[in-house]
């Protein structure tokens, strides 16, 4: 993982935390989450660390009691709190087949366990839903640490960031977001939303694999507008993997990133971009 990040812009005050949006992503061993004030349009924190190694053995409850302990502006009301969970158990389902009476139907398509906690939430501008699993006492533990948060999927985030970027730019195109020893894929042709998954990758290697299984399956040709967020820089072994195999290659550019103070500036923008984008997610 890349390294910790603190950062906050100098005109930040607590006390105007009603006033602002709370952005969380939780992963398995990693946390990242973004402050932003609503009224100003301006990146107040943002952080980015790993759990201690000892919270792989306490419960989701205690992580959490863990996570908002040793970071003191998570203890404040905001005007709304978004939390995206990393899971490999989720499904789309076009809004015009999906009935809100079917959603337990729907989880045996994620195999899901009988005691998980099923999340429901709509990306809008492709007019799907999302249904994912996660734990049932992570889901109430973030419900009793932070107020009326919406929580979603990873992916719901990243698919309406692209979204912006569709309508702003190529109507096509392959977009990859780095975490935490994974990578999601989305791919977009002629403004329609055609794939997305994500993927273990604990080498290059693996990540070689499940590109050139993507380029064949859904015939991606070298041409094609490729997109990259998350954790890789140009030079990284997986970024080299990709520019072996496409010729337009580019980084995401977060427009937030560049308000508030200079600090927020020494910080690559496209590190951010699921994060931040999940603030577009209602």
């Amino acid at each position: 993982m890349n390294s910790p990040i603190h950062l906050t812009d100098e005109h930040f005050n607590l006390d105007d935390a009603g006033n602002c949006h709370l952005l969380i992503h939780l992963a398995p061993h990693s946390y990242s989450y973004a402050i932003v004030d609503k009224d100003h349009d301006r990146l107040g924190v943002l952080v980015r660390k790993t759990f201690p190694a000892h919270a792989d053995t306490i419960s989701n409850a205690e992580r959490l009691e863990l996570f908002r302990a040793e970071n003191e502006y998570l203890r404040q009301e905001f005007r709304k709190v978004k939390i995206s969970v990393e899971t490999k158990a989720f499904t789309f389902i076009p809004e015009e087949l999906y009935s809100g009476n079917d959603v337990s139907q729907y989880s045996k398509y994620i195999a899901s366990p009988p005691e998980a906690a099923l999340l429901n939430s709509d990306i809008k501008p492709y007019k799907v839903r999302t249904v994912a699993a996660i734990e049932a006492d992570l889901e109430s533990s973030v419900k009793n640490s932070f107020q009326d948060p919406l929580i979603v999927s990873q992916a719901n985030p990243f698919i309406a960031g692209i979204y912006n970027l569709i309508i702003s730019g190529n109507p096509s195109g392959l977009f990859l977001n780095f975490g935490e020893n994974c990578f999601e894929a989305a791919f977009i042709q002629s403004g329609i939303f055609e794939f997305y998954n994500i993927f273990e990758i604990p080498t290059a290697d693996e990540f070689n694999y499940f590109l050139l299984n993507l380029l064949n399956q859904l015939s991606i040709d070298d041409s094609t507008y490729v997109t990259l967020s998350g954790e890789i820089q140009e030079g990284d072994e997986n970024y080299l993997r990709i520019t072996k195999y496409f010729t337009q290659v580019s980084f995401t550019d977060v427009k937030l990133m560049n308000s508030g103070n200079g600090a927020f500036k020494r910080v690559p923008t496209h590190e951010f971009f699921s994060l931040l984008s999940l603030d577009l997610c209602e």
